[in-house]
């Protein structure tokens, strides 16, 4: 562009405010209150181990050091299929997990598909998860399309981003399509003064590290594309 070089400080200082502006993430739907002895209903369904639970999920973590990575859960084929359209293909009839009530969950822990039983079947967790688990729960709510879910964790897991924590979050935020966590990273971001550092480490995940160094240096971003395109 002809004056680009000359208002090169004006154009970063709009690309950024566009960007603020763009971190707008309508509200969410309104909670609603649940009777405690509901609560407890769900419980002790979730609890029960031998007498309706239909389904066995055997879980096998990714990585063989996971703590707690591999075992077994029951839960109820009905619940499942009610939650997830994924599942509710997988244990119809013709299919194999329908025939055998077992389905196989890889790539994340016992803890974390528990988790996800748990937030499926009472909408809550009396302790609150770290952030391993948290991001294996809302994988397997993602993969099985259960949006209720992917909501709340995507909630909890705004308010653990960190400098430590910002490359994963950030990351998991554009993998999935997380507006709001993407929203909290990207605020973090222009915010904290020890980002630069973060996201110049070696094993800072590649998306993450593109999207942020776009939001700090969109000016520095821009000519590289347009030296790209000249190419």
């Amino acid at each position: 562009c002809k004056f680009e070089k000359e208002y090169a400080a004006q154009i970063a200082n709009a690309d950024q405010m566009l960007s603020v502006f763009a971190e707008f993430v309508p509200e969410e739907d309104p909670v609603v209150l649940v009777p405690e002895g509901t609560v407890e209903m769900w419980e002790q369904l979730l609890a029960d181990k031998k007498g309706c639970a239909d389904v066995e999920l055997e879980v096998s973590a990714a990585c063989a050091d996971s703590g707690s990575g591999s075992g077994t859960l029951r839960a109820h084929g009905a619940v499942l299929r009610s939650a997830s359209p994924v599942l509710n293909a997988l244990l119809s009839a013709p299919m194999k997990e329908g025939r055998s009530g077992h389905i196989r969950v890889e790539g994340v822990t016992l803890e974390a598909a528990r988790l996800f039983l748990r937030l499926m079947y009472t909408g809550n967790s009396p302790d609150t998860p770290s952030m391993v688990v948290l991001l294996g729960a809302l994988d397997l709510a993602h993969r099985w399309q259960v949006p209720h879910i992917v909501a709340m964790a995507e909630n909890e897991l705004v308010g653990m981003v960190s400098p430590e924590t910002l490359g994963e979050l950030c990351e998991a935020a554009l993998l999935k399509a997380l507006p709001k966590l993407r929203s909290a990273c990207r605020c973090f971001a222009l915010t904290n003064p020890d980002v630069e550092s973060a996201i110049s480490r070696e094993d800072f995940p590649t998306r993450a590290q593109r999207e942020l160094r776009h939001l700090l240096h969109p000016a520095t971003s821009k000519r590289r594309r347009t030296t790209s395109d000249g190419q």
